[in-house]
């Protein structure tokens, strides 16, 4: 779905497609989050369903829908370039790597061969002046080759017959091993890349959907003019009309003429809409019951075009656009004719009462509307682009490196089932960590359609008073051991979505907005600059400090000082707001553990990888830092080894290895696995210890105390079960 709207070229198909896909993704993230509240936990395993259907993990990955980010091109070029310009009036300029002169592809090939040729020059005359030495010595022996010209032909052909059967079968081999997915593909540099020309065809064919979009909004305006010349007189007549006869039946009924809809309730549009014949029947009997009990009908419209728009349309733009605009241009005619209907009625109403007397008016009754709690405006005379270069000037708005979701590499957990099974509860995989972040995270604050829809579930679920939380998120937690990503993923998140970082981290506000006064600014602005720039993203970082009992005398940057200011910011995120507030610690037990979890709606841990995590790390790692993988390099043995340590630390080690000087002594020495193991051992490890407090602390959580009761309610059951038939045996 996502592909279809992103390749599609026609601009009104593309509008139906993402209406379907913006309903698919509220579906699927109100899905997600009943299955969370049935399991008590953020993450499900389906291994064996995955394997009951013969899917892979990556036919449940959920794809992040690739308009985020090109529908907001020109916001996020602007609100860039504000950015650097305030960066570059402080002084901060981001070097520009210059690019090296770098030959092209033919002159490149043409110095190869030449060092090639001369080579194999070099070489060749080394052998023959060695040969006509020998040849030499032995005419001074009177030796003489024994060797006949027939046995000499034989064994070059033996020796050439060998070369190129040999070249063959290994040939074969690694083709076979690259489509078992043994060993990675060759580079593929050719024109026939696949891959790039998939690319340049996606490229070309939204450079079709710019220039269609051009012409369908230049066609809409021609379209709604004309329609407003031709057809608005037409439609105002005939609005004046059937107004004029509910006027009259009203009267007939009643005796009385009735009372003008409001503007705010729409006006007489709410008493003219299209009706089937099985509505017309219906409402035909309820005006004639209210008749007898004299009440004033509603009028009534044939639909007559209803047969017209059951049939299919065709591809012709300007008939569909005709259909759409002919409506906004009768809401636009229906607002003055309400205007010369209400004068209208009044007059109708003032000549009936004339015989009467002077009617008296009836006032009344002005609903009061109930007030709520306004903000105060603490910078009401300063422009936005003041406040967000004040922002940046402090640090609170930063630059996040530009990071996509699918570069934090991991794979799935394919024992979740299993370990449920027997009674062991599971870590979640990499990928399973990437899913939520997308469901939760993501989705929610790229499209604010499917924002609006998550809030209208969520007003629902409050009147019919039903104890199921909608999947609407303010706040997450994302907690794991060092160099696990933490902050990978809140780069590509904001990344993502094309967010607007805020770092209100204990370390980097030290010393800045100090005081209660301080303070209140510094929420004032951060909620005014991140509602204008939505959507936002809000990052605490080690935000478990904020809530420890006891701060380290040599801790000077005042941790505690937003432990009442971080749920009261929370608070303030209204519902329609694209804000959210993402929060990482190391080390969560050292902070009140209530407060920690209360102000945050989604844990998301973190552990260490698995065995398929790592060895697709060390494979994707030394490929894009230039490394070449050979049969030389034991990746079966390096992921083995560094059982214990993080993608930071894989990551760390390949770049102290695939120096420049390494990268090119990769033809005459391949890489071999012994290499990498001297850095790692300089690193210290995730330890088993360190992984238990985790776990104890999450199994704390409320969701860890309702997964722990609900499996001692099925033992239990069990149990009882087991004994009832002991009992009916007996």
């Amino acid at each position: 779905m996502e592909e279809c709207y992103d390749q599609v070229v026609h601009p009104q198909k593309r509008r139906v497609v993402r209406l379907v896909l913006d309903g698919v993704m509220g579906r699927l993230i109100e899905l997600k989050q009943e299955m969370v509240t049935l399991e008590f936990g953020e993450f499900h395993f389906m291994d064996d369903i995955i394997s009951d259907l013969k899917l892979t993990p990556s036919d449940i990955e959920v794809p992040i829908p690739k308009y985020f980010l090109l529908e907001r091109q020109k916001q996020l070029k602007e609100r860039e370039r504000l950015l650097a310009s305030t960066l570059a009036s402080m002084g901060i300029v981001e070097k520009e790597s210059k690019p090296e002169e770098s030959l092209s592809w033919e002159e490149a090939v043409k110095v190869v061969q030449v060092m090639e040729r001369a080579r194999q020059g070099r070489m060749h005359a080394k052998y023959m002046r060695g040969f006509l030495e020998q040849e030499r010595h032995r005419q001074k022996r009177g030796e003489v080759s024994t060797m006949d010209e027939a046995y000499a032909a034989v064994i070059i052909q033996k020796a050439a017959r060998g070369f190129v059967q040999r070249r063959r079968v290994r040939k074969e081999r690694d083709n076979e091993f690259i489509f078992l997915g043994m060993i990675p593909p060759p580079d593929s540099q050719h024109s026939h890349d696949p891959i790039r020309l998939s690319e340049e065809t996606q490229h070309a064919r939204r450079l079709v959907q710019d220039a269609n979009e051009s012409e369908f909004q230049q066609a809409l305006k021609v379209v709604r003019e004309r329609l407003r010349e031709t057809e608005g007189a037409d439609i105002q007549e005939r609005l004046k009309h059937q107004i004029r006869q509910w006027f009259i039946e009203c009267k007939d009924l009643t005796g009385k003429f009735p009372d003008y809809p409001p503007e705010d309730e729409g006006g007489s549009k709410a008493l003219f809409v299209n009706k089937t014949p099985d509505e017309i029947e219906k409402e035909l009997a309820e005006a004639e019951e209210a008749k007898d009990k004299g009440r004033a009908p509603r009028p009534l419209r044939l639909n007559i075009n209803a047969r017209e728009r059951r049939r299919m349309h065709d591809l012709n733009d300007v008939e569909l656009i005709r259909e759409e605009k002919r409506a906004e241009v009768e809401d636009e005619v229906r607002q003055q004719v309400d205007a010369l209907m209400r004068e209208e009625l009044d007059n109708l109403k003032l000549v009936l009462d004339k015989d009467k007397g002077k009617r008296k008016a009836k006032k009344k009754k002005k609903a009061k509307k109930k007030k709520g709690k306004r903000e105060k405006d603490l910078t009401p005379d300063r422009s936005m682009e003041e406040l967000f270069e004040e922002l940046v000037r402090e640090g609170v708005i930063v630059r996040y490196p530009q990071v996509r979701l699918r570069d934090y590499l991991g794979s799935y957990n394919f024992l979740g089932t299993t370990l449920r099974q027997n009674e062991r509860e599971p870590m979640p995989g990499l990928s399973d960590i990437r899913n939520v972040v997308t469901l939760f995270g993501v989705l929610p604050l790229g499209s604010e359609s499917v924002h609006t829809k998550l809030v209208e579930l969520k007003a629902k679920s409050k009147e019919r008073k039903l104890d199921k939380a909608a999947p609407l998120v303010r706040a997450m937690l994302i907690l794991g051991p060092r160099q696990t990503g933490k902050k990978m993923l809140l780069h590509g998140l904001c990344t993502e979505v094309g967010a607007t970082l805020f770092d209100l981290t204990a370390t980097n506000m030290a010393g800045k907005y100090p005081g209660k006064d301080g303070l209140k600014m510094l929420m004032h602005l951060v909620l005014k600059v991140g509602r204008a720039l939505q959507p936002t993203v809000i990052h605490v970082g080690d935000c478990e400090r904020m809530f420890m009992k006891k701060v380290p005398k040599s801790d000077k940057t005042e941790p505690k000082r937003f432990k009442k200011v971080l749920p009261k910011l929370i608070k303030a995120i209204k519902l329609d707001e694209r804000i959210l507030l993402v929060g990482t610690s190391q080390r969560p037990w050292e902070g009140d553990q209530k407060s920690l979890v209360s102000c945050h709606q989604k844990i998301v841990p973190i552990p260490r990888p698995d065995y398929n995590s790592r060895y697709m790390l060390w494979r994707e790692f030394i490929k894009r830092h230039g490394g070449r993988i050979r049969d030389t390099l034991d990746l079966t043995s390096l992921t083995k080894v560094s059982d214990g340590y993080a993608g930071g630390h894989i990551l760390e080690a390949v770049k102290q290895v695939l120096t420049e000087h390494r990268l090119e002594q990769q033809a005459a020495r391949p890489l071999q696995a012994i290499e990498f193991i001297a850095p790692l051992a300089k690193m210290d490890p995730i330890y088993q210890d360190e992984e238990d407090q985790f776990k104890s602390w999450l199994e704390k959580t409320p969701h860890g105390k309702n997964r722990k009761k609900a499996l001692e309610d099925a033992e239990g059951g069990q149990k009882d079960k087991k004994k009832g038939k002991k009992a009916a045996k007996k």
